[in-house]
């Protein structure tokens, strides 16, 4: 990794950290440079604003969410098993980082009062389309039905991650194990498995 790349990450590796624990409001950019060892020109050269700098933070969590799903879908493991790691890959992308899972409990919470401006449709679709690879592998490998609605079981298959999410990241709950995941994929698949 160049320096270039080590400062911004840093950057918003210390940005986190001040957001989950102070708020958006009451974290400045001073606060943020201080913290980071650098100056504010140095922030202002990656990130115009604080408005900016968080939702750079959310873009750069998405991509690595997206860069998983990736990795995930291109590998050649049966499509039960691919699902059950894309439930693991929500949880397991930061593991026991408190910064991280305090960020995402604020932002959850609607404790962050900051406006979010990301092409969230551009977002979806990229995490549809690896999903969208997986589902047409089981399908290929005649373990699916072919005559189900894709998107209507990825709206499922990411609305029950989502809950599994909340409850972990916002009420506190035990991260969601191996057998719950498969039950989940079990529950989802059941409908559109070849029979």
């Amino acid at each position: 990794m160049n320096h270039k790349n080590e400062t911004k990450d840093n950057i918003l590796s210390v940005a986190m950290k001040l957001f989950s624990e102070y708020g958006y409001e009451k974290t400045s950019v001073r606060m943020i440079a201080e913290a980071a060892n650098i100056t504010k020109p140095a922030v202002y050269y990656y990130f115009p604003d604080k408005e900016s700098l968080y939702n750079g933070l959310i873009e750069h969590g998405m991509e690595q969410a997206i860069n998983s799903l990736k990795e995930i879908a291109d590998n050649k493991k049966p499509v039960k098993e691919q699902l059950i790691d894309v439930v693991f890959s929500r949880f397991n992308s930061f593991p026991d980082h408190p910064d991280v899972r305090r960020f995402i409990s604020k932002i959850m919470t609607g404790e962050m009062n900051c406006q979010i401006n990301l092409n969230m449709k551009n977002i979806f679709n990229k995490s549809k389309k690896e999903l969208i690879k997986i589902l047409d592998e089981g399908i290929k490998a005649g373990f699916l039905r072919h005559d189900f609605n894709k998107k209507q079981f990825i709206y499922c298959f990411i609305g029950a991650i989502n809950i599994h999410s909340r409850d972990h990241f916002v009420l506190g709950e035990p991260k969601i194990s191996k057998d719950e995941a498969t039950e989940l994929v079990d529950t989802l698949l059941i409908g559109i498995l070849k029979k």
